[in-house]
Parts: structure tokens; C-alpha cells; sequence
């Protein structure tokens, strides 16, 4: 009685009662169709959170390209798996009752099951990469006077999400990195005499190179400098 209530419940919502129709048809004691109605209604519970997590996504728009690609791919795969099943039910003179002498391997028979994908799978997996990209999306914005190149290089570069992540995480490092540098630029410009290594560090600058090690070291040099500068000022004033 719990199982038909439960399948009366999925018939009336419309919406899974075609699925769970295909797989009653396809099952074969009712064992199996116990097992078949208690999945398809544990599935249909976690229909309306996936539609409202599948319109946030859409809604969010950086992540709604992945996930209608990933949906395509699930709903082909949903076709090709259907046909599957229901071409291997039909037979010819009754002999969907007899047993099959040749059967085909197994690998064959479990291959549309294993790059069938769940399309609530998709959509949870969609969202937790959203969780993921907020406060990498967050620290894209704290780069600051970084943020065109970083923008740039996003659009330009980054081809996965990974790769997106990794220079977004890059770029805060620089952003903060920025902030001792030009500190220590400033105090060399005052000081003047370093102002041509800086100029010929710039000069032979390259991308790919370490900008921050290179002014710290010059920074670390200027350091040194100030006793001798020192003594030539007591010197100079002092004869």
C-alpha cells in the first residue's frame, strides 16, 4: 500500500511519472518494482531543490554555459539509454521469456549505464564549482589596480576552471606583494642614488619574471648603502 500511495503521488506530479512508468516497464518481479517506485520518489523529492539550484546557476550567467553543456550531454545520454533498454526488452515470438544461449559481455551491457550521468548530479556539481568561484570571485575584485590585466588574462588564457582559480589566487599574492614594494620604491626615489638600477631593472624586465624579488632586492642593496652614505655626508659636512 505505501509503494502504490508513493506512486500515485509521482503519476499526480506530472512531471517523473513517464520515468517511473519506463522503469516499471522494465522491471520484472515486484521486488524490483518495490526498489524501482522507492528510487524514482527519493529522486522526485530532490527534483525542486535541483530546478531552484539549476535557476540560480543559470541566473548567476558564469556558470550557465557549463551546465547546459553538461545538461546536453545528460540528456543525450538519457535517449541512448533509453533506446538501449528498451530495444534489449523486445524480442521476437515470445522470447523475452526464454533464456538468451549467447549473451552479450558484460562491459557491453553495463556501457550506457556508465556514461549515463544524472542530471541532478550535474546540477549539485554546478553549484558546489559556484561556491567554490565566490570568493575567488571576491579576490578578483581586491586585485584592485590589477584587476584589467588580471581580466585580460582570464579572458585571453584561462581555458578551465582550475586555471581560472590559480591566476585569480596569483594576482590577490601580487596585489598584496604591491603594497611593501611601493613602499620601497618610494624610499629609493627619495634617496635618488638608486634610481638608475631601478630604471635598468625595469629596462630588462621580461614577463615571466619576478617583479616584486627584483625591487626588494635593489630595496636590500639600498639598505646596505645608507651607513656608507652616511659617513660620506659627515665626511662632506666635517672636513
Amino acid at each position: 500500500i505505501p509503494v502504490v500511495l508513493i506512486s500515485l503521488v509521482i503519476i499526480c506530479t506530472v512531471w517523473r511519472s513517464f520515468s517511473l512508468w519506463r522503469s516499471l516497464y522494465l522491471c520484472k518481479t515486484r521486488k524490483e518494482m518495490r526498489r524501482t517506485v522507492i528510487y524514482q520518489f527519493a529522486k522526485w523529492m530532490l527534483d525542486p531543490p535541483c530546478a531552484v539550484l539549476c535557476l540560480v546557476l543559470f541566473l548567476s550567467i558564469y556558470r550557465a554555459k557549463s551546465l547546459f553543456t553538461q545538461l546536453l550531454q545528460c540528456w543525450n545520454g538519457v535517449k541512448s539509454q533509453n533506446q538501449h533498454e528498451l530495444v534489449g526488452q523486445g524480442g521476437v515470438d515470445g522470447a523475452d521469456n526464454e533464456i538468451e544461449d549467447n549473451p552479450k559481455p558484460k562491459s557491453q551491457q553495463s556501457r550506457y549505464q556508465k556514461n549515463y550521468v544524472d542530471w541532478q548530479w550535474v546540477v549539485f556539481s554546478e553549484f558546489l564549482e559556484l561556491l567554490t568561484d565566490v570568493p575567488v570571485a571576491v579576490m578578483s575584485i581586491l586585485a584592485l589596480w590589477r584587476m584589467p590585466f588580471l581580466f585580460v588574462r582570464l579572458i585571453s588564457e584561462c581555458e578551465t576552471a582550475a586555471e581560472r582559480r590559480s591566476l585569480v589566487i596569483s594576482y590577490m599574492i601580487k596585489t598584496i606583494k604591491d603594497v611593501p614594494a611601493a613602499i620601497a620604491i618610494a624610499a629609493m626615489s627619495i634617496s635618488l642614488w638608486r634610481i638608475p638600477s631601478l630604471y635598468l631593472s625595469f629596462l630588462q624586465y621580461k614577463r615571466g619574471d619576478d617583479e616584486h624579488r627584483i625591487i626588494f632586492t635593489i630595496f636590500v642593496e639600498w639598505i646596505k648603502d645608507i651607513p656608507y652614505v652616511l659617513v660620506s655626508l659627515i665626511h662632506l659636512l666635517l672636513p
